[in-house]
């Protein structure tokens, strides 16, 4: 999770952590990956990076362990997919999701909908750039 952590002053916070052993670095199970990657395709947020999917599963299994974990993430489709898991989120700077979204990745080319990521975001029939957009109109977070 250490590739997230962008600025100088959270590398530091987070090594001092570390170090002193108030911060303990945990693999989910494969079980909760799974779980967050069925979760992830339904929804349509291929984008979501793989240690957002790590933390995802994590808080999957502190919940199967009977605690009350919150995800704290400004990233909306980490939030939409905490939401959709069940799991409760909050976010730090900006206002947070309001509607849960599933996305469809399209080709405003060729119109065609592809249900996986494409390999570099591509049409693979007509070369465009490929776009996503919501199915729907969403429901409550």
């Amino acid at each position: 999770m250490y590739a997230e952590v962008r600025d100088e002053i959270a590398k530091l916070r987070y090594d001092g952590a570390r170090a002193s052993g108030r911060l303990v670095e945990t693999i989910p199970t494969d079980e909760c990956m799974r779980r967050v990657e069925l979760e992830v395709k339904r929804l349509g947020e291929l984008r979501l990076s793989q240690t957002d999917r790590r933390l995802l599963a994590l808080a999957l299994q502190l919940r199967d362990r009977g605690l009350d974990p919150v995800v704290v993430s400004d990233d909306y489709s980490v939030q939409n997919t905490a939401s959709k898991l069940g799991l409760g989120f909050r976010s730090r700077g900006a206002r947070g999701i309001a509607k849960r979204l599933t996305w469809m990745t399209y080709c405003p080319g060729c119109k065609r909908t592809f249900d996986e990521d494409q390999e570099e975001n591509v049409c693979p029939v007509c070369g465009t750039g490929l776009k996503r957009k919501p199915r729907g109109r969403g429901e409550r977070a």
